[in-house]
């Protein structure tokens, strides 16, 4: 889908790489599409207004992770339009759903954030 992809060339606005749908096996942060989305609203012509859901996991050994989990948060909430490639969408909003929090760590000592996002998307018949 173009959504995540733009999405992705937005995150990539902090100073961490972001991946779709996987993690590098140093410090990175992934994007991944989560189960969950609605249509919001139908109208007559057949047009959805669509919420999608997605979230970030960062990898990390760095401090001040945090700091940069909500920076991205920001930056997301920010965006007044994140403009499709192909028509295939418009932009209509990103709400955060879940606050960046720390979920854990493994046996290397990297540290695990997570932040989750709904995308409002309207797409044409």
């Amino acid at each position: 889908m173009d959504f995540i992809d733009q999405l992705l060339e937005v995150s990539n606005q902090v100073p961490v790489p972001v991946r779709i749908h996987s993690l590098d096996k140093d410090e990175s942060m992934r994007l991944t599409a989560l189960p969950g989305g609605k249509t919001v609203e139908t109208f007559m012509d057949g047009s959805k207004q669509k919420e999608l859901n997605y979230e970030f996991v960062y990898k990390t050994k760095c401090e001040n992770a945090d700091r940069i989990m909500i920076e991205l948060g920001e930056l997301l909430e920010e965006q007044e339009d994140i403009p499709s490639s192909n028509n295939s969408y418009q932009f209509v909003g990103i709400t955060i759903v879940d606050e960046p929090f720390f979920t854990g760590y493994d046996d290397k000592k990297f540290l695990y954030y997570r932040l989750a996002i709904k995308a409002i998307l309207y797409f044409d018949k």
